[in-house]
């Protein structure tokens, strides 16, 4: 990425066997869009991410520096988002108004949010008095149809985009489906064919499992349904089976319950193993108990919006840096821009170009650009691998991330600072889970990464941090807790996730890092026995990654409440415990399932939890015993 955003739209692109205009339909003319593959123009951040999604790739792991008007936008769309999972519509209808109301707000992408969430919220209310025994109104449908047609309209064709050869996303694919989906409540049911033309075009196209998540689990659900009568049981199966993998893989939450119990009932209609259909129950009870306890509701929720984003604001990172590293704005601003220019840049009144914005940050010695990833690549398929290598790191398969570290180094520049930073870093968690490093050894190499990219450490949390860096302080709190050092740990946690709230961004959009820091910080607070605190933070990030649709750590907060309840002397630890395996397992967290049923095992509580999850297996024993 380090020639510019264009060149890797062009290669991958050309990868996915698309021209400029299948991929840029609906959102650039063909003209300026070529401008763009040339770097001659800068895409739109909400453009960058559909063109991306459309070549069935995630922006998720590419950190974006925003202007203030553009991150408002974002931060409004999860506002709606997060008022609709509380099912508290009032609210949803004045932060849409309020969306509404921006001058970027008839731009085609932005015009298509607006009318999918009017639908959105309409059909909630739909199906809520349809719940209540009363029947929908046909005008409400045909509004909602309306406004569904509209929101397609923006950016594609609304009868032959699945035939056309167009390029669409997970989000342009899911609207379809939401139109299908309302259109079987009118007389203008459409017909079964674009379902599976849905299923064909997903499974013709590459999507990454990341992008595959927002939309094929929705498809699958809608066939189910569709086929309940009519059989085709084997095809019902093999279509859940795999749904459920990709949420699984990807750690998703939406659909996840709507899957499990579709799974559960199909495979009661053929008979098949009790012991597994109540285990996908139990992970069904289990999921909804934690969303309906966050007060998080997700079914027939199907324009939601998954997020897992790294997001700065300009103005704040250039002020911020300025401050911390002891630079004058004169002085800053010599060669660059005029002195009055970036004290409104500092101000968030003026939008520093993309040029400015690297000069300054370079001339600081803190390399930031627009858009960037963890690593310094040219190739997408690095992004790739350092998703793979997270992913790996999160379930403890560290043999398997050192092949992929491996397999990075050889793609990027390893003569680049923040390269050789994050290689370090995750060689290092390698070494500390095979006990290969001691402990004063991992903070010295810790504090040498750091230094790569941070000379200030004296400061360091008075600078504005990258991802890498925060994972990096997390990692050393980790080192002097396990020293024992327990009061240098929390002070580096309690100043991160302090550090990350103040921010004028929310801390959903850098809820990788807000999590990994308050999963840390929970725990070891649990550990030492400050229990009040501990417990403090559980609903706070059940509440904030159940809200973007998060879901492969919600184990271990509820595993970490239970041991807070147990040490209580609270006979409810049980029932934690049994909600914290039941979705470990879901979510693939193998490593700390076994931790925790080994724990259980020794306290001589594995059997009470064991039997609330498997009451059949339970029952089956003791008859025989009998």
């Amino acid at each position: 990425m380090e020639k510019g955003i264009g060149e890797l739209l062009t290669k991958l692109r050309k990868e996915a066997g698309y021209t400029q205009s299948q991929l840029c339909k609906g959102l650039y003319s063909l003209s300026t869009y070529a401008r763009i593959e040339t770097d001659q123009s800068e895409p739109g951040y909400f453009e960058l991410d559909r063109l991306f999604e459309r070549m069935g790739k995630s922006t998720d792991r590419i950190e974006y520096i925003l202007p203030l008007d553009v991150y408002e936008l974002y931060e409004l769309q999860y506002y709606v988002q997060r008022a609709i999972c509380h099912r508290d519509m009032g609210e949803a209808e004045k932060v849409l108004y309020q969306y509404g109301k921006k001058k970027q707000a008839k731009q085609p992408l932005h015009r298509q949010y607006i009318c999918q969430e009017t639908a959105q919220l309409l059909w909630l209310k739909a199906v809520s008095e349809e719940n209540a025994g009363r029947q929908i109104r046909a005008d409400i449908i045909e509004e909602i149809l309306r406004l569904i047609e509209e929101a397609i309209v923006q950016t594609m064709d609304s009868e032959t985009c699945l035939k056309d050869g167009g390029a669409l996303s997970a989000e342009e694919l899911r609207l379809l489906l939401f139109r299908w989906e309302v259109s079987r409540k009118s007389p203008y049911a459409r017909g079964e064919e674009e379902l599976e033309e849905v299923i064909q075009y997903l499974k013709q196209n590459s999507f990454e499992e990341t992008e595959l998540a927002k939309v094929y689990p929705y498809a699958v659900l809608l066939f189910v349904e569709q086929k309940k009568e009519t059989g085709d049981y084997d095809r019902c199966c093999y279509l859940l089976r795999t749904a459920l993998e990709v949420l699984r893989n990807t750690g998703r939450v939406l659909y996840m319950a709507e899957i499990l119990n579709a799974y559960a009932e199909v495979l009661k209609r053929g008979n098949e193993d009790v012991q597994k259909i109540q285990e996908l129950e139990s992970q069904n009870r289990s999921l909804l108990a934690l969303e309906e306890e966050a007060d998080i509701h997700l079914q027939n929720y199907r324009l939601f919006h998954n997020w897992n984003r790294s997001f700065e604001l300009d103005y704040e990172l250039i002020r911020q840096e300025r401050i911390a590293g002891g630079y004058v704005q004169a002085e800053l601003a010599e060669g660059i821009c005029e002195h009055e220019t970036l004290s409104r840049i500092e101000s968030g009144k003026r939008k520093p170009n993309r040029r400015n914005m690297e000069a300054i940050m370079e001339k600081m010695q803190r390399e930031r650009k627009r858009v960037s990833m963890m690593v310094v690549a040219e190739q997408y398929n690095a992004l790739e691998l350092e998703r793979k290598i997270t992913v790996c790191n999160t379930q403890h398969e560290y043999e398997k991330a050192r092949e992929l570290i491996t397999e990075l180094e050889n793609r990027i520049d390893m003569g680049k600072n923040r390269n050789q930073q994050y290689v370090g870093m995750k060689k290092l968690m390698c070494l500390n889970h095979y006990q290969k490093i001691d402990v004063d050894e991992d903070i010295l190499q810790l504090n040498n990464l750091l230094s790569l990219t941070l000379n200030d450490r004296k400061h360091v949390f008075n600078h504005s941090l990258s991802e890498t860096e925060n994972i990096i302080l997390n990692l050393l709190a980790d080192a002097y807790e396990k020293k024992g050092e327990v009061d240098k740990a929390f002070l580096i946690w309690d100043e991160l996730i302090k550090k990350c709230e103040s921010k004028r961004v929310h801390p959903v959009f850098n809820i990788r890092s807000w999590e990994l820091m308050t999963a840390n910080y929970a725990g070891t607070m649990e550990t030492y026995g400050i229990l009040d605190k501990a417990m403090q933070l559980c609903p706070i990030w059940a509440e904030r990654v159940l809200s973007i649709g998060k879901g492969g750590q919600v184990g271990r907060m509820l595993s970490i409440k239970a041991c807070v309840l147990e040490k209580q002397n609270d006979e409810r630890c049980i029932e934690r415990f049994h909600q914290a395996l039941d979705l470990f397992k879901l979510m693939k967290n193998t490593y700390r399932y076994n931790c925790n049923r080994e724990y259980l095992k020794e306290k001589g509580i594995l059997e009470k939890v064991e039997a609330i999850r498997y009451p059949y297996r339970y029952h089956r024993d003791l008859s025989s015993e009998a």
